[in-house]
């Protein structure tokens, strides 16, 4: 395996600061501290200082009072991203987004030319990608070359500003070695026996036995061990959803009236919506950015609970954003984004209880319902209605070589996994709880099928408690 790893660090707050925000000082990108929002990036002196992604604004101003806070302009940040994966697909179609500003590509299946040592082919081949990057972005985006995952990210972080640090195979533990244990995603706890026990680097876990680790620390810890060695099961995941689904409209002449700029919005949320469903993901959420004749951005924006993919149901969301504002001024430019999430549940779909009285399920469901409150009384069936559904359970998991589910272990049983059905990946955005995790549909040994996925926030797996 050859991996990638294109990382422009914090890139949110470089685009800022080649706008002219001050770079003296910590800088918060996300809004004001009297807006409503969350954080979506920050400067590394502001990170030093408490402030941490999806931290609410007014909390981050406490944290870090002498921060300068500008508002986000997600569509420039998406922009940038696309100029950075665009140099990555030109070189191969499996390429996975980590972030903005952070991507992953295997180019596993680049052939190296007859007669050319490998290890130049490797050096040629990160020095003409950072020269493509030079080419079409200002941005400090570095390269990464590896044969493992981890590696590669690590070899992006140690290269030189818009620069490149190729690992080559079996070089991956003697690079590993001198990073300190903080490089790995280690929970508190674990960081603070670790370094009770001296093990300050990388490479003083590496030589320590891994089987004397997993039982001092656990299951999980062998992960860990593992990342530290240079070896690292996880590949390149290019079926993660796109960052943003953007549609954006000219208007000539500008829209004074609320007539036509609603109806135009409406436009705009049907083509964004269709192209949602289309991809196959769900929307968790929606922003439209409007501009008027003194070049002043409006931004509304909300979450869509829970996410959906009904072309209608995001068109009348969009239309509440557009009433929503107050304009002095004419309207130049409407854009609209959604942001994506791959339904968790592929098989499953949502009954729309009670639109379709017609629909069996629908007349079932009423029915049902019915006999409840009969034998029950109202006030049981109005109690029900409000408990959420079960939270996810923590597991234990055994892993194959290419880090899938063998077996699940929860209430002190073995459960074998007969079959992984699909595996994908689940992102969401920085104006919600940030989630990261890959989820996977397995079928144990028992032919229940199960869907538990991987936080790779902790490095922690659940179990999803729903039926499915």
């Amino acid at each position: 395996m050859k991996i990638i790893c294109l990382l422009a660090a914090h890139l949110p707050v470089q685009v800022e600061q080649q706008a002219g925000a001050l770079d003296t000082a910590p800088l918060i990108v996300g809004g004001r501290p009297w807006d409503p929002g969350a954080v979506l990036d920050c400067s590394p002196d502001a990170a030093s200082a408490g402030v941490r992604l999806g931290m609410r604004l007014a909390r981050a101003a406490q944290v870090c009072p002498g921060a300068t806070f500008v508002p986000a302009r997600e569509a420039v940040y998406c922009e940038a991203h696309a100029a950075l994966d665009a140099v990555l697909r030109q070189h191969t179609d499996r390429v996975e987004t980590a972030g903005l500003g952070y991507l992953f590509a295997d180019v596993s299946d680049l052939r190296v030319p007859q007669g050319r040592d490998p290890a130049q082919a490797d050096v040629e081949l990160a020095r003409s990608l950072a020269r493509e990057v030079l080419q079409v972005s200002t941005l400090d985006a570095r390269i990464g070359l590896a044969p493992q995952r981890f590696t590669a990210e690590q070899a992006a972080r140690a290269a030189r500003p818009h620069g490149w640090c190729p690992v080559q195979p079996g070089q991956e533990r003697t690079f590993l070695s001198p990073l300190p244990i903080e490089t790995l995603p280690l929970d508190p706890e674990m960081h603070r026996r670790l370094h009770l026990l001296g093990i300050t680097t990388l490479g003083t876990l590496a030589a320590l036995p891994r089987a004397a680790i997993v039982r001092q620390f656990g299951a999980d810890a062998g992960l860990f061990h593992d990342l530290a060695a240079g070896r690292d099961p996880r590949g390149v995941y290019p079926d993660a959803p796109p960052l943003v689904v953007e549609r954006s409209h000219l208007c000539e002449p500008p829209l004074r009236d609320a007539g036509p700029l609603v109806a135009r919005v409406a436009r705009l949320g049907e083509s964004a919506a269709t192209d949602l469903v289309q991809r196959k993901h769900q929307a968790q959420g929606i922003t439209l950015t409007l501009e008027d004749e003194a070049g002043k951005t409006h931004i509304v924006s909300t979450a869509i609970e829970p996410p959906t993919d009904d072309v209608d149901q995001l068109k009348r969301q969009a239309v509440g954003l557009a009433m929503r504002v107050t304009l002095t001024r004419a309207v130049t430019r409407l854009t609209l984004t959604l942001y994506p999430l791959r339904p968790a549940y592929l098989a499953a779909t949502q009954l729309a209880l009670f639109n379709a009285p017609s629909d069996a399920r629908g007349r079932a469901l009423q029915e049902t319902l019915r006999r409840l409150r009969q034998r029950f009384g109202e006030l049981i069936v109005i109690v029900a209605s409000l408990l959420a559904p079960p939270g996810p359970r923590a597991i234990q998991t055994t892993l194959d070589a290419a880090g899938q589910p063998l077996a699940l272990v929860w209430d002190q049983r073995f459960h074998p996994v007969a079959r992984v059905y699909e595996h994908w990946r689940e992102r969401r955005r920085w104006w919600t709880q940030p989630v990261l995790r890959d989820y996977y549909r397995v079928e144990l040994r028992d032919r229940q099928v199960k869907i538990v996925f991987r936080d790779l926030a902790n490095d922690a797996w659940y179990l999803e408690r729903r039926r499915i």
